[in-house]
């Protein structure tokens, strides 16, 4: 498996692993590649999130993308199945939105891939 692959794969491991533990009955997940970004859109149904809960997914999501040292972030992501990682994941994207109605999470992550992937 390619670099690019083992780390697109890692980033969906590791938001279904949030998901789940959230406690959705149904999950959906959507990967488009186009040029050089992917776009990843992975959606929860049934979950209960605290306000607190969800301002911390976005919290962590939000982390600028760390290049310069990604390539240790992404051997990093999902080697520890007890605690949701999501901040290396954030630092592995470009861009995230969260959004949280009638008990249906959607994250919607973009990866531009030609900036040093």
């Amino acid at each position: 498996m390619s670099d690019h692959h083992s780390r697109i794969y890692k980033i969906i491991n590791e938001l279904t692993n949030f998901i789940l533990k959230s406690g959705a009955r149904h999950c959906d997940i959507k990967l488009e590649e186009e040029n050089e970004s992917i776009k990843l859109t992975i959606a929860g149904y049934s979950i209960d999130l605290s306000p607190e809960e969800l301002e911390e997914l976005q919290n962590s999501l939000s982390i600028p993308r760390q290049q310069p040292v990604e390539e240790y972030l992404w051997e990093l992501a999902g080697e520890n199945e007890n605690y949701e990682e999501l901040n290396l994941i954030g630092m592995m994207i470009d861009s995230a939105s969260v959004k949280y109605k009638d008990r249906c999470l959607t994250i919607i992550i973009t990866r531009n891939e030609g900036d040093g992937a």
